[in-house]
């Protein structure tokens, strides 16, 4: 399986405002860094795009639109959000079945710093 995680300078932020996703490999209950997948001013369609061509199976974001989260389902990405920090301990935190795939991953429009979401 191949996680994407929105993220910048290893600290998850949210789907909106990413330019590139850390990819990681989960195997057995383990991960290991893939690489980057770079996704800057990409427009949605391209950037669901991408994150397919890259053999993503599922994204883990701190926030996400209820637009991009529908868009990424439609295409059988499911995204995980809601989470914070670090992204080693949000995967970590994603194996250990901590996050879910819920409203909370969505973003109401009314977040403070959270560009692009509006």
């Amino acid at each position: 399986m191949i996680l994407a995680v929105s993220h910048k300078d290893g600290q998850l932020v949210p789907f909106a405002e990413t330019t590139e996703f850390q990819l990681y490999d989960i195997q057995a209950g383990s991960f290991t860094a893939q690489g980057i997948l770079p996704v800057s001013g990409m427009g949605t369609a391209a950037l669901v795009m991408t994150l397919m061509g890259g053999g993503v199976n599922a994204v883990l974001t701190g926030a996400l639109t209820p637009d991009m989260r529908a868009m990424l389902s439609d295409m059988e990405i499911p995204a995980f959000g809601g989470a914070a920090g670090s992204c080693e301990e949000s995967v970590r935190r994603f194996l250990a079945g901590e996050l879910t795939y819920t409203a909370p991953a969505s973003c109401s429009g009314n977040c403070s710093g959270c560009s692009g979401c509006h």
